[in-house]
């Protein structure tokens, strides 16, 4: 038989599930969703992957960038952006691409970019010997 001591411990409990539930966060190590959002968009950079899509890097204050695609059909399609973070010394960019390996994405993304000024453009890095792979061009910039 249910007593009311009995009940009231069982509530105590789910009670206390649900308050160390809530606080137990699922974000990805480095990546603050919130603070992503409302970060401001430094630069936007953008190639044409082929005549009904384009690339997307777009880098942000706090160190965040995000990567997607857009399918140009009758309506513009975003597609699912990836989210990572990155570090700037001169003018290398290193990226830290959260939960995914950037070559599944494209095959010329890479953790290493290099800034061109002059051109306005990002060269994305092969790893390993630092050759120019592929470039995006500068769209916008704050």
């Amino acid at each position: 038989m249910i007593t009311k001591n009995t009940m009231r411990e069982f509530n105590i409990a789910i009670f206390a599930f649900l308050v160390l539930a809530m606080g137990c966060g699922t974000s990805k190590l480095g990546y603050n969703k919130r603070e992503f959002r409302r970060s401001e968009t430094i630069a936007t950079y953008s190639t044409m992957a082929n005549e009904l899509q384009d690339d997307y890097l777009v880098l942000k204050e706090n160190n965040y960038f995000e990567f997607h695609q857009t399918i140009w059909m009758v309506a513009t399609i975003k597609q699912v952006g990836y989210v990572g973070t990155y570090t700037q010394s001169n003018d290398t960019i290193f990226l830290n691409w959260i939960g995914v390996n950037p070559q599944e994405i494209r095959p010329f993304l890479s953790s290493k970019c290099i800034i061109d000024s002059t051109a306005n453009q990002i060269w994305f890095l092969e790893q390993v010997s630092d050759i120019r792979i592929k470039s995006l061009t500068l769209r916008g910039k704050k």
